[in-house]
């Protein structure tokens, strides 16, 4: 480049230096406008759609414990409600509901995103009417390999979290038979 612009060594190690020294500044003053910025928006975007923007934060950091954690404080701070999931409501991710933030249906530990999107896909035939009616519905979800905790689901089905069996095959062999039949000759 010195050769091309009929540069001087001695002035081309100059022009270096001096090149070198503002890319140290430019470099850091670049980041530092964009995550000024970034900051901005974030700012105005939790002051006035802070319901919006905390479900969109809790769907993104579902995965991240101590971030979710911070988050799920951060919503009770401002007052804003976090509803349970409910299998006939839940979509996949969080979001706003009349003012409160509706948990997703892929937040329930060990549910993952494959299952609680099928649900949500089964949903549009109808609200799922009770365990039976889920299992019939459901069975051949796919899912994760682990079962869900049973201390996380909460629905309308019937059944409260603690009196859920643990499994799919254990759910289809205890709910999903006819009334006064053995199990798994519904």
């Amino acid at each position: 480049c010195a050769r091309h612009h009929h540069l001087s060594p001695e002035r081309a190690a100059r022009l270096f230096e001096r090149m070198s020294l503002f890319a140290g500044f430019a470099f850091n003053k670049a980041h530092s406008v964009a995550y000024a910025l970034l900051a901005y928006r974030t700012a105005y975007l939790k002051t006035h759609v802070p319901v919006e923007f905390l479900a969109a934060c809790l769907s993104s950091e579902v995965h991240d414990t101590g971030r979710f954690q911070a988050l799920t404080a951060e919503t009770a701070r401002l007052g804003i409600r976090l509803l349970r999931p409910d299998i006939n409501v839940s979509g996949t991710a969080y979001r706003p509901e009349d003012g409160a933030i509706r948990t997703g249906l892929a937040g329930i530990r060990n549910v993952g995103a494959a299952a609680s999107e099928a649900i949500v896909v089964e949903r549009h035939r109808g609200p799922f009417t009770g365990l039976a009616d889920f299992c019939a519905r459901m069975s051949g979800m796919p899912g994760e390999k682990k079962t869900p905790s049973p201390h996380t689901a909460d629905n309308r089905l019937g059944m409260r979290a603690p009196k859920l069996p643990c499994g799919c095959a254990m759910v289809a062999r205890h709910a999903c038979t006819a009334p006064g039949s053995a199990p798994g000759t519904a």
